[in-house]
């Protein structure tokens, strides 16, 4: 988990990351804890089986822009694909506080990461069908959706209405309140 401002994105950013030593100050130094992390997995279990999750410009708490982050985000992507994951997950958060993401950043790391590349955040069926249709992602990921809608892949085949999630219930409530109380599609009958 190395997205939505988690200490492997901490360390990356040049803003934030002000450390002296070998895991600060330059690009190699800052992603060196996340490379040295996904290499002692891989050691010990397999590259293939070890997935990782950014998000390019999420602004979550006190990450904010810093100087060379699409060059940050460019040199891990080649840093990951010459070690052949399972997967490189890329969370888009437009809904909640991501930053726009530059124009063509997606075919740039699809150049640089070859491997597996999976998308989430802020997608309904059409936006993902487009954002596979242009080639630089293999999958998209749904998260939110399928909260508020246990027949997602139904409503989505058929194109039935998704259902809205009721975000106050997200984080900490107990019980089925809003976790797997939502009813499956009912289509009306005539």
């Amino acid at each position: 988990m190395a997205a939505n401002g988690f200490l492997f994105d901490q360390f990356l950013s040049s803003e934030l990351n002000t450390r002296t030593d070998e895991y600060g100050g330059s690009l190699a130094n800052r992603q060196r804890f996340l490379l040295e992390t996904v290499d002692a997995l891989a050691a010990a279990i397999g590259g293939e089986k070890v997935g990782v999750r950014f998000s390019p410009f999420g602004r979550l708490y006190d990450l904010g822009a810093y100087a060379d982050e699409e060059e940050a985000w460019m040199s891990v992507a080649a840093e990951l694909n010459v070690r052949e994951l399972a997967y490189v997950h890329l969370n888009y958060q437009p809904t909640i506080t991501a930053a726009d993401v530059p124009a063509g950043f997606g075919a740039k790391f699809r150049e640089a990461y070859q491997g597996t590349l999976i998308a989430a955040g802020g997608f309904n069926r059409e936006i993902a069908d487009a954002e596979l249709e242009k080639g630089e992602l293999d999958l998209v990921a749904f998260g939110t959706a399928y909260i508020a809608n246990p027949d997602l892949v139904e409503r989505m085949k058929h194109g039935w209405p998704l259902a809205e999630s009721d975000r106050s219930t997200f984080y900490g409530v107990i019980g089925a309140k809003g976790y797997t109380d939502y009813p499956r599609y009912e289509r009306e009958t005539v």
